[in-house]
């Protein structure tokens, strides 16, 4: 009997060990996702930093100061990593204004995969009739709307958060060569 209660035991703390596993890797992947604007610049600077390291090396040993190396790479690859940005705002601009066109070429090709996806879209659209409001005046319908302004922000700080991002890991970069 004791036995038989030590197996139940040992299958009981196997089940919570799997599960505390999965809830770790769960929270690291959770912390990461968290400290994404932090990590990305550290990475992006050690890579830099590790990457141009021998160039700073190679130039100190022919008579030019570190620091002078250093901030003129970074100057450089600022300069350059901006300069990309700026010269690939007008193609996504102009996929942005043809949006329209590029939608409907879009459908029209999706269109001919449809038949794959119909069950999909008939299970889809069952459970819109499911959960659809009822039409009883005790059932209170209740319409959360939000304001077009946060998203609008968000569109326009997108790319400034990425070029902060940059500033940031090449300024750190600076640090580390």
């Amino acid at each position: 009997m004791a036995k038989a209660e030590k197996d139940e035991q040992t299958k009981y703390l196997r089940r919570l060990q799997v599960v505390a596993t999965g809830l770790l890797i769960l929270g690291i992947i959770h912390m990461f996702s968290m400290a994404r604007d932090f990590l990305v610049p550290v990475t992006l600077a050690f890579i830099i930093a590790i990457t141009f390291r021998p160039l700073i090396r190679r130039l100190v040993n022919r008579g030019l100061p570190a620091w002078a190396t250093a901030t003129a790479l970074a100057a450089f690859i600022l300069l350059g990593g901006l300069s990309a940005g700026y010269l690939i705002s007008g193609p996504i601009s102009g996929w942005i204004a043809n949006s329209t066109e590029i939608r409907q070429v879009l459908a029209t090709k999706l269109k001919s995969i449809s038949g794959a996806f119909e069950p999909l879209a008939n299970i889809t659209d069952e459970i819109k009739k499911a959960t659809a409001p009822t039409k009883d005046p005790e059932v209170t319908e209740v319409v959360v709307k939000e304001p077009a302004l946060p998203a609008v922000v968000w569109i326009a700080a997108y790319p400034a958060t990425y070029a902060a991002m940059f500033t940031g890991a090449v300024v750190m970069a600076l640090f580390l060569m």
